[in-house]
């Protein structure tokens, strides 16, 4: 199909106005999406106190419980976090406080679940430092107006890209004279896509994020409020250790991703498996009768279904750890994507005023 001057010089113009609107925010979020990707790998490097070289196999639930409670008989653990597998030999995180009277989430432990050992502590709210900030930045999650932005970013962006590549399938027979037109185009080209679907998915994840989040159907929030609920904690017939194999069994899982045992801070033992895509399984193991309850995706309910597959496929691990690395790359290459569009639109904008001169 021909394509029309008037339509073309139109849908350019469009995608540079949203390019320009939306630029920065969308540099950021692939630079910052990046960044989370490899979280735990950039926490290990970079975080004092991180490091975990492997030797041998790392510490079970129960193992690393029993560290902290031997090296830090006061403290309580609330919630434990296991590094991702791009991060082997990156401590084990282990939140929780000292406050029994309450549940105190204030500090952070690092245990190094290979050799057995307390690393370090220090507060929750400085515990990841700059890669936890940037984390928390790309998710927009700290106020209901971050979310309302992140998306209307999501929105942006995908326009930016169905715009991208509506341009270029008009004038694809057309070979730019400039270089850095020409990469632009390729690099759109091939950026946009992947963008599109992170974009898409992203947007999607943040809606049903807020949406759980004020319906109150997260698994975890949920596990609190009932042992918040109980006047006394029952005794604790399936221990911790027997829970974790339960779990590893129910699941079909090969790793933990997190878990916090049934106590003061959790009615029943809870587990977060992850699978080589990234999918989420939480199992919740009664501590009296050993029941195992799976939940997907952490939800109480409505879990399973597009639900389920939206991280796995913003990451693109959908097809595994080469998904998470081209989406990475892809992440980083938004800058010389939003870069080069700028050059382009300077160039451009500096050529007219002279024609009308």
């Amino acid at each position: 199909m021909a394509s029309n001057p008037k339509v073309s010089r139109g849908v350019r113009t469009w995608h540079r106005r949203f390019a320009l609107l939306l630029g920065i925010f969308l540099i950021f979020q692939g630079v910052s999406g990046a960044v989370t990707q490899y979280r735990f790998l950039l926490i290990g490097e970079t975080q004092e106190g991180y490091s975990a070289p492997v030797i041998g196999n790392a510490a079970t639930p129960d193992e690393v419980i029993a560290i902290v409670k031997r090296d830090l008989p006061e403290f309580q653990s609330a919630h434990v976090m296991y590094p991702s597998d791009s991060a082997p030999d990156t401590a084990v995180m282990v939140m929780g406080g000292y406050d029994k009277t309450k549940m105190d989430m204030s500090r952070m432990v690092t245990v190094d679940q290979y050799s057995g050992k307390v690393l370090a502590e220090m507060p929750l709210m400085e515990s990841t430092g700059w890669v936890g900030l940037i984390t928390t930045l790309h998710k927009w999650e700290w106020s209901n107006l971050g979310r309302v932005l992140i998306t209307i970013i999501g929105l942006g962006s995908m326009a930016i890209c169905i715009l991208g590549m509506w341009h270029y399938r008009q004038t694809r027979k057309v070979t730019p004279k400039s270089w850095l037109v020409r990469w632009h185009r390729k690099a759109g080209l091939f950026v946009g896509t992947v963008i599109f679907m992170t974009a898409i998915t992203g947007t999607a994840m943040n809606l049903f994020n807020w949406y759980e989040k004020e319906t109150g159907v997260l698994v975890t929030a949920t596990n609190m409020r009932e042992a918040m609920m109980l006047e006394e904690v029952p005794p604790i017939k399936v221990e911790l250790a027997e829970a974790a194999q339960i779990a590893l069994k129910a699941s079909g899982a090969e790793r933990f991703g997190a878990f916090s045992e049934a106590g003061p801070h959790a009615r029943q033992h809870w587990f977060a498996m992850t699978t080589p895509q990234l999918r989420r399984i939480d199992v919740l193991v009664h501590p009296q009768t050993g029941e195992a309850t799976i939940k997907n995706t952490g939800l109480m309910e409505g879990g399973d279904g597009l639900r389920n597959w939206l991280y796995p496929l913003h990451t693109l691990y959908v097809v595994g750890e080469v998904g998470g690395i081209i989406a990475t790359i892809c992440g980083i290459a938004l800058l010389f994507w939003g870069v080069s569009g700028f050059l382009i639109w300077r160039r451009g904008r500096r050529l007219r005023k002279s024609q009308k001169a």
